[in-house]
């Protein structure tokens, strides 16, 4: 029970787990809800948002259901294809990062709409990339964006303990600095 206490009073370790924790309850959680019906309407939200921006940029596309399509290409939005996975590795950093509920709610709030947008332009220059350079695409697609985003997401969360979590809150209670008398030498 003592190493148990000591092991979770050990920072890196905690985030570790709840981090580690909150990923493997969000993957049984999306596994589930990936190929369910449940997850339709925001599949449709973002295939037409994707449209409407492409029509607004001067293409001519028509939105059906998951389905993006145009004279020039076709493709559907599945739900690999959303900001959902990418989210929620951030949340799991979010929580699992000492800080107080409302940085938390901050940090998830923020990072949620922020890779939405982000992947909304992924989608758009998929589009594009797939009119204009189809051999590409599979890169662009699978290799390239798919690891952009997973980086943007850790660059939103670096930038969320930075800038709006509170000093205090990234200060440990468990592992304070050992007090050091004023006549003791230090390395």
């Amino acid at each position: 029970m003592v190493a148990t206490g000591r092991i979770w009073n050990n920072d890196a370790v905690r985030f570790c787990i709840i981090f580690f924790s909150c990923l493997l309850v969000f993957a049984v959680i999306y596994l589930k809800l990936r190929t369910s019906t449940i997850i339709d309407p925001f599949l449709a939200f973002n295939t037409w948002l994707a449209s409407s921006i492409l029509n607004i940029l001067g293409e001519s596309t028509q939105a059906d259901g998951v389905t993006i399509a145009s004279s020039a290409i076709s493709f559907r939005v599945i739900s690999e294809c959303t900001s959902i996975v990418p989210t929620g590795i951030l949340a799991a950093g979010v929580l699992a990062w000492p800080s107080t509920i409302k940085e938390k709610f901050v940090g998830v709030a923020f990072g949620t709409v922020a890779l939405f947008i982000i992947n909304m332009v992924r989608i758009v220059t998929l589009y594009y990339i797939g009119i204009g350079y189809p051999d590409f695409l599979d890169v662009a697609h699978y290799f390239i964006w798919q690891g952009l985003i997973i980086l943007i997401a850790l660059g939103l969360w670096l930038l969320w303990t930075e800038k709006l979590v509170s000093p205090i809150s990234r200060t440990s209670n468990f592992e304070k600095e050992p007090k050091h008398d004023e006549d003791q030498e230090t390395l």
